[in-house]
């Protein structure tokens, strides 16, 4: 040992200069000899706490200590100067706090820097260094040998010691323990790890010291557990584990024996109030009160048995062969089954299983809880669950929708693949006659009208309830049962559908073969939550026709008089508008020839021009021109019609904004046509505004669809000036004759779309343009 720390020295000295505090410390720690670390002047500057407890200092007076002067004055060995870098190996006495001189081994090394590491050993009385150091490693090698517990050094290169103790627990002689591989005696899927681990914390010098309990196996592979702790240490100058191991294999069996014993009574203990059983391969062990209660039968009519006819015979094979394969990994299963009770009640159970030793033999405790109630309730929790996410697709696609037929083919669809054994019907009352009736049959959707003179039964409202009633299906004239029989189908129940008021209709679901109480009370109730929401589509879309039928007929009634004032506008056109070019001309020369009354000709000239302009306006709602039409980018059109009106805005303070689509849309329209129509909007848009507010143009896409949005903060329009602004001659402008949008809707009419004014007085106005794409 004396020998490992000389020449360990300088490894130790270097890596102490190296590591942080902490690190110094635990350095310090391990090297398991009193330590000294100096200056190059002696002066101590770090030391290990058996080096603290030799030296009977106190901490701040040990570290204003020179190594030197806590030696006596008489030195037992002649020692070299303190500034040598030569080892020093010297026998001293020390000055410590007992009266009685101490005579230790000191060996000292100094670096390059002369700063030093010094090592104290007892002498046992000996004055002579090499006769102590002979002593320090018998005393060494007979601890290793004679210790009880197994220890070895471990390094690069495999074992470098091995002890008595330790060939004894392995059961192999020493030398062969020095040529096995180490990592050989560990687990498989450990070796690898454990083998890179030891040898990175040599390799970096990295301090270990832990305990703990490891699997090894001997080289007759059988296992053992054993208590090991390990440090890192020097062995003959290099950086080595030692390793001390206590063999636990025995204790530990000995420990799951008793914890096995224990766990049957604490399970039957603590499952007091549960149903217990204990089993294995071959019968039934132990049975508790409660369990034989459950299931009506008396305690001998279980314990001792081997035919668990308590157990429902569909789950039997599944438990037969979970008797004869026992669980070996110290956890518990689940396993669900039904018992069948003396009386023949069906009760759901779940036991949770385990596995244990009882006499050396592998028993089965098995604890067990009614859950026929919670089974019940689940699956009553996902029958709702399954109801509202239906109910829920239903509702989405009835609020989407506005065509009747279209909803109601997506709704028998939804419960078609939602029920894919059965056929659906559903229909509703057209007419005092007729009805319509959408189906799903055998995975095919269509939609029929069928007489009212072909039902069995009128509708009522208490029919309601009618759907928890079973009707077989036979050969029938009725024409509403034969699509049915006709695919196959056996039996169906009929449901009314019914709103706030009146049935407006029925719905039937048949099915082949089977009990399914359970679906048809499911389609029951989503029926039932649906009825008011198709009620009340029906009556929307209705309101919605009626709607759109009047609008038509405004619409129509719009239109009408466009046609009138183009067929007025045709016939006078010429014969007002050549005599006013004629006035124009005089009047323009007549300017030239009387300077003096110029402002008088000008004037008249203007009022010339406004009204060509006004009987312009009458022929371009007379004309149906959609006839010069290209494909044009509409983003570019808008662009242009800014450009041209942006002037007059500028001279009123108003600032254009634009959000147009970045990508082109290209439409097929008569270009000039689409740009008159615009500016007329963005005129009006103009005219309504003041000095610092803002006029803004989107763009968009929906539903097939351009979409133009003109939207100003002017003076907006109450209801009664809105409901007339697409009017001819209709206009809160005095000087304008009010045909500007006139023209623009019929524009926008003649290209297949249409124009949609909202407005708030003193607010603002939105002119929506709609164009197909």
């Amino acid at each position: 040992m004396g020998n490992d720390i000389k020449t360990g020295a300088k490894q130790i000295l270097a890596s102490y200069k190296k590591v942080n505090t902490y690190k110094k410390k635990q350095l310090l720690e391990l090297i398991g000899t009193p330590t000294l670390i100096t200056d190059r002047e002696g002066m101590i500057i770090d030391y290990n706490s058996q080096a603290f407890l030799i030296l009977g200092l106190q901490k701040e007076d040990l570290a204003k200590q020179n190594v030197y002067d806590l030696l006596q004055a008489k030195v037992l060995s002649t020692r070299k100067d303190k500034e040598t870098t030569k080892n020093l190996d010297l026998v001293y006495q020390l000055k410590g706090h007992n009266s009685k001189a101490q005579s230790y081994f000191i060996n000292s090394y100094y670096n390059s820097s002369a700063e030093g590491i010094h090592f104290l050993v007892a002498t046992d009385g000996t004055n002579d260094p090499t006769e102590a150091l002979l002593i320090i490693e018998q005393k060494y090698r007979n601890l290793v040998e004679n210790a009880t517990e197994g220890i070895f050094i471990i390094g690069l290169q495999g074992f470098y010691l091995v002890n008595e103790a330790l060939c004894r627990i392995f059961e192999v002689d020493m030398e062969e323990m020095l040529k096995t591989d180490p990592y050989s005696l560990l687990p498989y899927y450990e070796r690898d790890y454990l083998k890179s681990f030891v040898t990175s914390r040599i390799n970096e010098r990295i301090l270990l010291h832990s305990k703990i309990e490891q699997v090894f196996i001997k080289p007759n592979n059988e296992n053992i557990i054993c208590e090991m702790s390990y440090f890192s240490t020097f062995y003959n100058g290099e950086y080595v584990i030692q390793g001390h191991l206590r063999d636990i294999s025995e204790i530990k069996r000995i420990k799951k024996e008793l914890e096995q014993s224990e766990e049957i009574y604490r399970a039957v203990v603590e499952s007091a109030f549960d149903n217990v059983c204990i089993f294995n391969s071959k019968e039934v062990i132990y049975a508790n009160k409660n369990l034989c209660e459950t299931i009506e039968y008396e305690s001998d009519e279980v314990i001792g048995k081997s035919d668990f006819k308590w157990i429902a015979p569909e789950f039997q094979k599944r438990f037969f062969r979970l008797m004869n394969t026992p669980n070996h990994n110290d956890s518990s299963l689940h396993f669900h089954c039904v018992l069948i009770t003396k009386q023949g009640t069906r009760k759901t159970f779940v036991f949770t299983i385990t596995t244990t030793v009882f006499k050396e033999q592998a028993v089965f405790i098995a604890v067990g809880k009614d859950i026929s109630l919670k089974r019940e309730q689940e699956k009553e929790r996902r029958l709702t669950r399954r109801k509202n996410y239906i109910v829920n697709n239903i509702l989405r696609v009835i609020a989407e929708s506005h065509n009747s037929e279209k909803t109601f083919m997506k709704l028998i669809k939804i419960l078609g693949q939602e029920f894919p054994d059965k056929a659906l019907e559903l229909s509703t009352i057209e007419s005092d006659k007729i009805f319509k009736v959408y189906s799903y049959i055998n995975k095919v959707a269509s939609v029929n009208y069928i007489s009212s003179e072909h039902y069995k039964e009128p509708l009522t409202i208490e029919d309601i309830y009618y759907g928890n009633k079973e009707h077989i299906l036979t050969v029938s004239n009725q024409l509403e049962d034969q699509a049915f029989y006709k695919a196959g189908y056996k039996y169906y129940i009929k449901l009314t559908l019914a709103g706030l008021d009146e049935p407006f209709g029925y719905f039937r679901c048949a099915w082949k073969n089977g009990y399914t109480l359970v679906e048809n009370r499911l389609l029951t109730e989503i029926i039932i939550e649906i009825s008011i929401a198709l009620e009340s589509f029906l009556y929307r879309e209705k309101v919605a026709r009626i709607t759109r039928q009047t609008a038509e007929a405004e619409k129509n009634k719009l239109l009408s008089k466009f046609s009138l004032i183009g067929e007025m506008s045709t016939a006078i056109a010429h014969e007002v508008r050549n005599p006013m070019t004629t006035v124009r001309g005089l009047a323009q020369l007549l300017k030239e020839d009387n300077p003096q009354q110029k402002a008088y000709y000008d004037m008249m000239i203007a009022e010339i021009d406004r009204a060509n302009n006004t009987i312009t306006e009458f022929l371009n709602l007379a004309k149906n021109r959609v006839e010069k039409k290209e494909y044009y980018n509409l983003n570019l059109l808008i662009s242009v019609v800014i450009d041209l009106m942006r002037t007059e805005a500028l001279m009123k303070e108003i600032k254009i904004k634009t959000n147009l689509l970045t990508n082109d849309i290209i439409l097929y329209i008569d270009t000039e046509l689409i740009k008159l129509a615009l500016m007329n909007i963005l005129q009006n848009s103009i005219d309504a505004s003041t000095a610092g507010e803002i006029i803004i143009i989107n763009t968009s896409v929906d539903e097939g669809n351009f979409i133009i949005d003109i939207i100003d903060e002017g003076i907006g329009m109450n209801a009664s000036y809105l409901e007339h602004i697409m009017e001819p001659f209709f206009s809160s402008k005095p000087d304008k004759a009010g045909l500007g949008l006139s023209v623009s809707y019929k524009i926008i009419q003649e290209h297949k779309g249409d124009i949609i004014i909202s407005s708030i007085a003193h607010k603002g106005t939105s002119v929506r343009v709609i164009l197909p794409l």
